[in-house]
């Protein structure tokens, strides 16, 4: 990522994946540093740390292999909450994000979400604790603007998608979106929802789980390029480099 003149790939900072594991032998991750922990729930309801990562359904070595494109240079911190199923819950999903600020993450990724919002209250903490640290929360946020936690929480930031959103183009959309058609998007975080093949070229599209993927890349890059700002600061930056479409798309 360019900015100010450098570019910047995310070394230094390490970046959580909090999702169903991570794969290490997939090729687009190669290169990259990976290590990590399961958590499951016990008997009791507290969080217990399993030793190892390995991915049970996939998803998450898709979305380490986004994050790990838009900043090669970031450590990743696989943190096995779903099962093969993509089934977890709140109360593991903030256990993961404390384990993941205690490890030294300063950007915490949440593709998944939970929608109970009687129970959300515990992510509201652990996301409000790991804020306080220096640390962001990005987490994908429903498709059809239904509740969806940590993504709604004040002090996360949630990301959406659209098919029409290209793999060149990042943005806030202010009110570009019709409340007849996607009017939760007017407002909101949208950035590009597709896998890509090796050379970069877009393949299958993945919604807003690879859209935050890519925004988590992005802030890793800011850290490095900000490494004593506050988090406000690093999404202020991202605010400025986004683009604003035009009424009308017309990017290829």
């Amino acid at each position: 990522m360019r900015f100010r003149g450098r570019q910047y790939d995310g070394t230094g900072v390490t970046i959580a994946v909090v999702d169903s594991g991570i794969q290490t032998e997939d090729p687009r991750l190669a290169q990259a540093t990976v290590d990590g922990w399961t958590l499951e729930l016990s008997a009791t309801e507290h969080a217990r740390v399993i030793p190892g990562f390995t991915d049970v359904h996939g998803h998450g070595t898709e979305i380490a292999s986004l994050v790990h494109q838009e900043a090669p240079g970031a450590r990743l911190l696989a943190i096995r909450v779903a099962d093969s199923a993509m089934q977890t819950s709140p109360e593991v999903i903030a256990a993961a994000v404390e384990s993941a600020y205690r490890e030294g993450a300063r950007v915490v990724n949440v593709s998944l979400g939970a929608s109970d919002t009687g129970r959300a209250r515990v992510l509201l903490e652990s996301c409000a604790r790991a804020r306080l640290q220096g640390v962001v929360i990005v987490a994908a946020a429903h498709a059809m603007g239904e509740a969806a936690f940590p993504a709604d929480l004040p002090t996360s930031l949630g990301i959406l998608s659209h098919p029409e959103c290209r793999q060149e183009l990042f943005f806030l959309s202010p009110n570009r979106f019709s409340a007849e058609e996607f009017g939760h998007l007017s407002g909101a975080w949208v950035a590009p929802g597709y896998a890509t093949d090796a050379s970069g070229v877009p393949q299958e599209y993945l919604g807003a789980g690879a859209a935050t993927a890519r925004v988590s890349g992005r802030l890793a890059c800011l850290a490095q390029a900000m490494p004593n700002a506050e988090v406000s600061d690093w999404v202020e930056q991202l605010r400025n480099i986004a683009r604003i479409p035009e009424p009308e798309f017309g990017y290829s």
